[in-house]
């Protein structure tokens, strides 16, 4: 258990840098859509 649980934690480490990216990523591409349906409805 030690040993499996101790894997995930330390592939949870070494990713999260990209998951925060890829929040980062998907936040930005939210907020050109919203960005450019304003500008079509106006």
């Amino acid at each position: 258990w030690f040993y499996i649980s101790g894997f995930f934690f330390t592939l949870a480490g070494w990713l999260s840098p990209f998951i925060l990216i890829g929040m980062i990523i998907i936040a930005l591409l939210i907020f050109i859509v919203i960005n450019m349906l304003k500008g079509r409805s106006e």
